[in-house]
Formats: structure tokens, sequence, C-alpha cells
């Protein structure tokens, strides 16, 4: 018959001391021992633990990367769209200016007759209604109630 043995030790260097019976029962006197080193699994090995060690210096190396990299992507969008819209701002006041140009050109118009270029009759009785009118509340203001032209 065979006998087997099953240990459960953590690693390390250990001695099994191992004796024999021969068929008729009587022991060795001495013994054998034999020296066993017991490896750790492969996870928990020194090259493991500098696997993980590596992994997660590179993956936080990646994120910092990643977010480096975010940021001068949106750095680069924040400088394109002020670009943008102090284009669009530059376009808007020359059109602004433009159209009061244009405006005032129309105003002008508006006020004067295109055939003979004097100044329309309706635009000039509203300004002398306009100036009476204040004339009128100043010397109402003063107390002065008649006056003749």
């Amino acid at each position: 018959p065979t006998h087997a043995g099953t240990f459960t030790t953590t690693n390390g260097h250990y001695t099994l001391h191992v004796r024999a019976a021969n068929p008729d029962g009587v022991w060795s006197e001495s013994g054998l021992d034999l020296p066993l080193d017991v490896e750790p699994p492969p996870w928990l090995s020194r090259w493991a633990y500098f696997g993980y060690v590596f992994f997660s210096f590179s993956l936080v190396g990646l994120c910092w990367e990643g977010h480096r990299r975010s940021l001068l992507r949106e750095a680069r969008y924040s400088r394109r769209l002020k670009e943008e819209v102090n284009t669009r701002t530059r376009e808007l006041a020359a059109r602004n200016t433009e159209l009061e140009g244009v405006n005032g050109r129309l105003e002008q118009a508006s006020m004067t007759d295109p055939l003979t270029g004097l100044g329309q009759r309706v635009i000039f009785d509203l300004k002398l209604d306009f100036e009476d009118h204040t004339a009128l509340a100043s010397l109402d203001h003063a107390g002065i109630d008649d006056i003749r032209i």
C-alpha cells in the first residue's frame, strides 16, 4: 500500500522527515530528511506583484494622459470658438455700421423732396409744431398768458 500526504502550508522552506517500514513491519531507525521549497502561487509571486504595480502605474498614466488630451482638446475648441465669436462680432459690427449709414441716407431721403432736393413741408411743420410747443410750454412756465405775434 502507498501512503500519501497533503499539506496546506504557505510558501517557504521545509524539511520532510520520512521513515519507512519493511514488509515485516520493522521501521528504519534513522529516516530520511527531504528538503522542500514551497513556492507561492504565480499570482502571489514577486514577479506578479511587480506586474500589478506596473499595471497600476500604467493605468494611472493612461488616465492622466487621456485627461490631459481632453483638456487640450477643450482648450483648442475654446480658442476656435472665441475666434469665431470675434470674427462674427466684427462682421456684425461692420454690417451694423453699413446699415446705420443706409438708415441715415433713407432718413435723409424721406425728409427731402427727391425732385427739388428741398426739405419736405410735413417735416418742417412737425419741427415747427414741436418748437412752438416747447416755446409755449416755457412761456407758460414763466407765467406769461397772452402772446401777440
